[in-house]
């Protein structure tokens, strides 16, 4: 049966027993605007409320069969995790990173609906939750941090780290690109090249030509 329809809140989704430890990663940041809103009103298309809502109820399902774990990388950041959908043989593990203009991380609207549709696809999936303002330039080492997790720990999580890759949208797609350079990337780091980066619809360029 499910949980949650268009009229639920976020509020409403991080209050399940047990799996809202997941959902209070929906929409990550100091303001906590997002979490009374139904989520047909937030999402605005019709469609992407009804994506959201197939994507919650399926993370209840998953959760209730033991697919899903929450990895805290810090003591001192409750919210730097990666939320791990796992197969438990081997597969390629790809990092899903959310954007949020560097002011949230709006995993509910892209990083879960992305980690699920993954899964299902056949990949281990790995949401990142990572510092915002004011703190942003934290995110870099964090998505490093991150990504080392995964690799030294590849046997235990079960996974085949050597094809790692990372997904981003907008400001994390911003994020990822820089883990694939050689001067702000994986070398700065000693981490292996991501085997296939992904920008959706990234922050890449600042140059918006003259103003008007």
């Amino acid at each position: 049966m499910d949980l949650l329809d268009l009229e639920s809140t976020f509020e409403d989704a991080s209050n399940l027993p047990g799996v809202g430890e997941i959902f209070k990663y929906s929409f990550v940041s100091v303001d906590k605007n997002y979490e009374n809103d139904p989520m047909k009103g937030r999402i605005k298309d019709t469609s992407c409320g009804e994506t959201a809502v197939y994507t919650f109820n399926k993370i209840v399902d998953l959760y209730d069969k033991k697919v899903i774990d929450i990895i805290r990388l810090s003591k001192e950041k409750d919210y730097l995790t990666l939320i791990h959908f796992k197969h438990n043989d081997n597969r390629i593990p790809v990092l899903v990173a959310a954007g949020g203009a560097y002011y949230f991380v709006c995993n509910g609207v892209e990083a879960f609906p992305t980690a699920v549709k993954l899964y299902e696809e056949g990949f281990d999936v790995f949401v990142f939750t990572y510092s915002t303002m004011p703190k942003a330039l934290d995110s870099i080492d964090e998505l490093a941090m991150a990504i080392k997790y995964i690799i030294d720990n590849s046997k235990k999580l079960n996974v085949d780290a050597e094809k790692y890759t990372c997904l981003g949208f907008s400001a994390a797609g911003h994020l990822i690109s820089q883990i694939g350079t050689t001067n702000h990337g994986y070398k700065k780091y000693n981490l292996p090249k991501p085997y296939a980066p992904g920008l959706v619809y990234p922050v890449i360029n600042l140059d918006c030509g003259p103003l008007r």
